[in-house]
């Protein structure tokens, strides 16, 4: 079956770096081979060259999957004639191609709504972010803050780039509070590695929303500073070489898990995590040992699965 889709003026609204209309091409994609979208003016706001525009609805005579340009799909399950969104209306029907919504036939809610007022952007920008894949840390904790900013992570126009980078000078910042191994550098140095962990995984969530790049290699720099800060306070607190075996083998176990891609609830957030609770409590020896076994055992999970 084929997608038709009703463009509007709504359709042309900011969606985070890209149109309503392009967020929808890119949801109909996963369903439909081909796209149709009318009227065709709207070409000049949608930029994928497989997508098909009509002059006229009259040019198109089968039956299709026909959707309101404004709406937005967060999750499309095909099944029945009529597609309700969440607030009840109609923002789909399958048919000929035509400007009225007003159906009736067996009817069936799928998760979306149209986008009517700019209040709605922001909802359907906090539904992106918590879509995106994340370890059990990143959803229960950062996650839910990064979805909650993510509305105006995009209003004010800051790229990827700059919030990873940021997150770099906050993870360098956490070792130079490491150095001097006193308790209340200790903490300082924990929270701003949980804020650098947070502002990594705002940028992480932009790049998702905006289709930008990762910038895993400024991640990996960021890992290793946090540990090798971390490291050395364990050892101005335990001494002799111990320490260091740790820390190397956490770092082996950390560099795993960001290297291999894969579902997992472990994850880069649950090793900053660790040491943040470690610092507070001031034991960041036995936090290297724990870190060590889980972080390695969580990428031998992932090459092996």
């Amino acid at each position: 079956m084929k997608a038709v889709i009703i463009a509007n003026e709504k359709s042309s609204w900011d969606l985070c770096g890209k149109s309503v209309i392009e967020k929808l091409i890119e949801e109909l994609s996963y369903h439909f081979d081909e796209i149709y979208v009318y009227p065709a003016r709207y070409r000049k706001i949608v930029r994928d060259e497989n997508v098909k525009f009509l002059k006229s609805l009259k040019d198109f005579k089968e039956r299709a999957f026909v959707v309101k340009g404004n709406a937005f799909i967060e999750e499309l399950k095909l099944g029945g004639n009529i597609f309700r969104g969440s607030d009840g209306k109609i923002i789909a029907y399958i048919g000929k191609p035509s400007k009225r919504f007003d159906r009736k036939g067996r009817g069936k809610r799928i998760k979306g709504f149209e986008i009517e007022e700019r209040k709605d952007i922001e909802k359907a920008v906090k539904l992106l972010a918590e879509k995106e894949s994340r370890d059990i840390v990143a959803t229960y904790i950062c996650g839910k803050i990064t979805s909650f900013l993510s509305p105006s992570l995009c209003k004010a126009g800051y790229s990827p780039l700059q919030l990873y980078l940021v997150s770099f000078l906050l993870a360098f910042l956490s070792f130079l509070f490491y150095i001097p191994s006193k308790y209340i550098f200790a903490v300082f140095a924990g929270i701003f590695a949980m804020v650098s962990g947070m502002i990594e995984e705002s940028g992480r969530t932009l790049a998702k929303l905006k289709n930008d790049r990762e910038f895993f290699a400024i991640n990996i720099f960021s890992d290793f500073i946090l540990l090798l800060g971390f490291t050395y306070f364990a050892w101005r607190i335990y001494g002799g070489v111990i320490p260091w075996i740790l820390g190397f083998l956490a770092a082996m176990g950390v560099a795993g898990v960001e290297a291999i891609k894969a579902e997992g609830i472990i994850g880069r957030h649950l090793f900053i995590l660790v040491m943040f609770i470690a610092s507070i409590f001031y034991q960041p020896t036995m936090a290297l040992l724990v870190l060590a076994i889980i972080m390695n055992g969580e990428a031998i999970r992932r090459l092996i699965k």
